[in-house]
């Protein structure tokens, strides 16, 4: 027991590293009142208010000093500190009957609705609803995804693109803020309706084939740019402990708001030369991504978005949903992506690389020099590329070298495709 609590007085020192052996011993008293006292009302800030109130009573008492405050940061890395503490000493059912997993994770209560005003739903698909929302306090406007969670399989597959997002900082893929989770009981509806996924503005569209997702585990162990796999494993297994309760959770990604999808942009304000310069950010996008060893697997007109900004158009990759990390040796799971964009191995094997997003940019190339107005009129024209023939009806539109690029970019070798580095100079010469 001494050396596992000796062992944890050191962890805790990567959080509460400023501060005193006496001031540590404080703020895990304050630490250990957090746990005990439940939001009233499901109200976070009343807790607060009552945390500080408590606070002043053990100042005059001489239980704390003057210096220690109240750190909901710091509370809530404490909390974590504490479940490893239990997870090392106690069995997984008797932690349950000691502690709240809820305050370990940080579940939220109203939080979207405290801090967003919604304004209208954006996009649906599966479990998922997008808004666009204003922040109360900043007075922008985000795009909130919602998402519900049934099992730790969901939890972990969205888990994967909030990690991967995160990591992300570039002028042309969509920008991620923060997440959070919240609980409703179930007796409780959140309002999470169908809309049709073909809406112009949809944020979200149904995919012709998934895959589930690697699981947290291996993702993170072979991706060293993620934080520490022991604590997320440790983590997600709090997770698992928490949707098995009699709840309903939601997990809540706030992102960069951009409208309109490259796909309703294509319908609707279609001029060649901005569709190129538009093209060439995507390029930039996917180089970036690429340099960080990720896999998009999902690359679409509708998983890209259009900023504008008077006359100034910039692209953003979003929707990482199935983007996969890349090493030699790792193979990755068929017959997953949007099968119409999707390059041949990635739905026949499970052997690929990040090549697979270059076919896709491929197809999304023909669509920036020729865009298709009918779901028809797209399927006839693809199924002719990828068996290496650009149709006459669109031969006079497109370029005479972009036709020749456009074929090496949807070879079905993919060791003859350009490399993301090719295509960019290419289109920059």
């Amino acid at each position: 027991m001494s050396s596992t609590m000796d062992k944890v007085i050191i962890n805790n020192n990567n959080y509460i590293g400023q501060y005193n052996d006496q001031e540590k011993l404080e703020q895990l008293l304050l630490t250990i009142i957090d746990i005990c006292i439940k939001p009233i009302d499901n109200n976070d800030n009343q807790k607060k208010i009552l945390m500080n109130n408590i606070i002043d009573k053990l100042r005059e008492t001489g239980f704390i000093k003057n210096t220690v405050s109240y750190d909901p940061t710091i509370m809530q890395r404490n909390k974590y500190l504490i479940a490893n503490i239990l997870g090392e000493i106690f069995t997984t059912s008797q932690i349950k009957n000691l502690l709240d997993y809820n305050q370990v994770i940080n579940v939220q209560h109203n939080r979207y609705l405290q801090e967003y005003q919604e304004i209208e739903q954006i996009g649906s698909g599966g479990f998922s609803t997008v808004y666009s929302a204003r922040n109360y306090l900043d007075n922008n406007i985000y795009a909130i995804k919602k998402i519900q969670l049934n099992s730790i399989s969901d939890f972990n597959n969205i888990l994967k693109e909030i990690q991967i997002l995160a990591s992300f900082d570039s002028a042309y893929i969509i920008r991620y803020y923060t997440s959070w989770i919240e609980i409703c009981p179930k007796t409780q509806q959140h309002n999470i309706q169908n809309i049709s996924t073909s809406s112009a503005n949809s944020y979200l569209e149904s995919y012709d084939s998934l895959t589930q997702s690697t699981d947290i585990t291996d993702y993170v162990s072979q991706n060293p740019e993620i934080n520490q796999s022991r604590e997320l494993v440790k983590y997600t297994n709090m997770m698992e402990n928490i949707l098995t309760t009699d709840n309903n959770y939601y997990l809540y990604i706030q992102m960069q708001l951009c409208q309109p999808t490259l796909k309703v942009w294509l319908e609707t304000k279609y001029d060649q030369n901005i569709a190129l310069n538009i093209f060439k950010q995507i390029v930039y996008g996917l180089s970036y991504i690429h340099s960080k060893n990720i896999i998009h697997r999902d690359l679409k007109p509708s998983n890209i978005f259009i900023n504008q900004t008077e006359n100034n158009y910039i692209a953003k990759i979003g929707d990482f949903g199935l983007a996969t990390t890349h090493y030699e040796s790792k193979k990755h799971t068929n017959n997953c992506g949007t099968l119409l964009y999707a390059a041949p191995e990635q739905i026949n094997s499970t052997e690929y690389d990040n090549r697979t997003d270059i076919y896709s940019l491929g197809l999304i190339l023909v669509e920036i020099l020729n865009p298709f107005y009918t779901d028809m009129e797209r399927s006839i024209c693809f199924e002719k590329i990828k068996i290496g023939r650009i149709p006459k009806d669109i031969k006079e539109k497109i370029p005479w070298k972009y036709q020749e690029l456009i074929l090496q970019m949807t070879n079905k070798h993919p060791s003859k495709r350009p490399t993301i580095q090719i295509i960019l100079n290419f289109l920059t010469k």
